[in-house]
């Protein structure tokens, strides 16, 4: 496994999801060895959707997601 920027770089594709099922399964296998079966983030990362990746369209936000912006400032109520 490689470290640093490339980390979760595979074949030119980013793998930054959890897959969280395989995550869940993983931790079970664990669990079941008493700790003998080991894994890695390698073993549950899911690929980076298109919309979510450094220079998208989208700029990360879900395409199937409403986004909400305000129209007006939010007020400040901090107090000082």
């Amino acid at each position: 496994m490689k470290f640093g920027s490339e980390t979760f770089k595979v074949d030119g594709d980013w793998f930054t999801w959890i897959d969280y099922g395989r995550f869940q399964e993983l931790v079970q296998e664990h669990e079941r060895s008493s700790g003998a079966k080991t894994f890695t983030a390698a073993d549950y990362t899911a690929r980076t959707p298109e919309w979510a990746l450094f220079g998208s369209r989208e700029r990360g936000f879900d395409p199937l997601d409403v986004r909400y912006q305000r129209k007006n400032k939010a007020r400040d109520i901090s107090g000082c």
